[in-house]
């Protein structure tokens, strides 16, 4: 089940394989733009080892949509859903399985509520079934239901491929072999190719636009939404205000939650740059001194280390796995969970010198292309 808008099914324009080729789906609820250097990469590399991807995907909806990041490649099938009205909720069901059913091989989301995943699992027939994601709840307290699901859907599965390293010894644990369980580094580092000169020339035009001269930036870079923790950061803001620290945040992200940063906006404290990409998010990075994220840190690990710039965040139970790519106390900056704490690091930070950027290793997206591949290649002679 995905929680997505409705839409039109459309197919895939991209030319279809001999049927004697491998053919594995990849689901997904909605691409977002930062998965697509991955699909691509990941449908190129094993089109070479003569096995075919395809990507069956939904649309975004409710904060997602908000986020303003779906897309939908033209080698990307959009799977028709179905909206129920129900007690003024709305709640919209997505089925893929007409696409993969006569497939080789389908690789769902690792989800609870799946009905995809469970139907493909319980009746798997000739066909290998992976799951991908976080397979470890860090992100929210599992209900005890979903939580047993997904354990038995880890035990039932062909193959488990784990966003990271905890994430894999989690599905172990769980009861997968561990030959058949990846970890794939889940990676999005900065998309394009730039110059040196041309982040300079757009970071000066960015720092001209959003500070007074002399002013520290620190960055925040995401969805609006309550996993970042917006209200949090608003009011940690208003505590810096309050005490009159020279500090501005440059925000690069939309969402629901962008009003509660509006009153900050226009005290002049918050400049809001909408949602941020290629050359625009290298040149936000290099003018902050730090990048905030008192919520969920997630991805936005690797853009941090593939700048050089520290991620400030909070001592908080319900961040994502990819945090563990981050070094206590060099790349990575902890305050107890607590608005004032928050802006005391925040403080901290903008009033310490000047370092110079930092040269931090990170999974890189060959990486975890490569990773993604060798999963499916045992996966599908298992």
């Amino acid at each position: 089940m995905w929680l997505t808008s409705p839409t039109h099914w459309c197919p895939s324009t991209r030319v279809r394989n001999p049927p004697e080729m491998p053919q594995v789906w990849i689901v997904q609820p909605y691409i977002p733009r930062y998965r697509v250097a991955f699909f691509e990469g990941l449908i190129d590399e094993l089109a070479a080892s003569d096995i075919a991807i395809r990507v069956v995907a939904g649309q975004p909806s409710g904060g997602q949509r908000m986020r303003g990041d779906g897309v939908v490649p033209e080698w990307a099938t959009l799977a028709k859903t179905r909206e129920l009205r129900a007690m003024g909720r709305s709640v919209t069901f997505a089925s893929t399985r007409s696409f993969w059913r006569d497939a080789s091989a389908v690789i769902l989301p690792h989800m609870g509520s799946s009905v995809d995943a469970i139907s493909a699992l319980a009746w798997r027939g000739a066909r290998k079934v992976g799951l991908w994601g976080h397979i470890a709840s860090f992100t929210a307290d599992p209900h005890p239901l979903d939580a047993a699901i997904e354990r038995w859907q880890i035990r039932r599965a062909h193959h488990i491929f784990a966003y990271t390293p905890r994430g894999a010894q989690f599905a172990i644990t769980a009861g997968a072999d561990p030959h058949r369980v990846t970890s794939v580094m889940n990676s999005a580092p900065l998309d394009g190719n730039f110059s040196e000169a041309d982040i300079e020339t757009e970071a000066a035009r960015l720092r001209s636009l959003v500070a007074q001269p002399g002013v520290p930036i620190v960055a925040f870079i995401g969805g609006l939404d309550a996993s970042k923790r917006i209200d949090f950061l608003a009011k940690a803001l208003e505590n810096l205000e309050a005490r009159n620290v020279p500090v501005h945040v440059a925000v690069g992200g939309l969402g629901p939650d962008a009003c509660l940063l509006g009153p900050l906006q226009k005290r002049g404290r918050v400049t809001m740059l909408g949602h941020v990409g290629g050359l625009q998010k290298a040149a936000l990075l290099r003018s902050a001194r730090a990048v905030l994220n008192p919520g969920r840190v997630g991805l936005l690990a690797v853009d941090a280390l593939a700048a050089g710039r520290p991620i400030l965040t909070t001592e908080w139970a319900f961040h994502a796995p990819e945090i563990e790519y981050l070094v206590d106390g060099q790349s990575l900056f902890k305050s107890a969970n607590d608005p004032d704490a928050f802006a005391q690091l925040i403080e901290s930070t903008v009033a310490a010198p000047v370092l110079a950027q930092q040269d931090w290793s990170y999974p890189t997206m060959t990486d975890m292309i490569s990773n993604f591949a060798s999963g499916v290649r045992t996966m599908l002679t298992a």
